[in-house]
């Protein structure tokens, strides 16, 4: 059996990548993926006072997607990602939006919160994704 010698991957190492990430994030991962978020609010539907929950909300770049009638909540570990995205929500008037810096293995929130839990592009990322997905379930 092979073992690895490379350290687990942390919270505070991902922290640290999108931190440094985030003035450049746009440009790199916003056009190119752009089409996987429309497509996913998409099949979320369009039925009023919906609860979502965005796991990951980066910078906000699916923010604009969801319907107004939606109440949605952004989490994201990263501050820096989370100011980027707080500066769009403003600029664009989606005051259906709420943001929360938050650990996704870990969510502060009842069991049974919300309609809808997406993670665009998120569940690679963290470290335990097992847990995430469980704590996705749970709220």
């Amino acid at each position: 059996m092979l073992e690895s010698s490379s350290p687990p991957i942390t919270n505070n190492f991902v922290e640290s990548i999108y931190s440094q990430l985030s003035p450049i994030y746009d440009a790199l991962f916003g056009a190119v993926l752009q089409p996987g978020r429309t497509a996913a609010v998409t099949q979320m539907g369009d039925a009023p006072g919906t609860r979502v929950l965005e796991v990951g909300i980066g910078t906000g770049l699916g923010a604009r997607l969801y319907p107004r009638s939606f109440e949605v909540t952004g989490i994201d570990l990263c501050s820096r990602m989370l100011e980027n995205a707080r500066q769009r929500i403003a600029r664009e008037g989606l005051q259906h939006i709420t943001l929360k810096r938050m650990d996704a293995a870990s969510l502060e929130m009842d069991a049974n919160s919300f309609d809808i839990v997406y993670a665009p592009y998120t569940i690679s990322v963290v470290p335990d994704p097992v847990q995430v997905a469980r704590e996705m379930r749970r709220v």
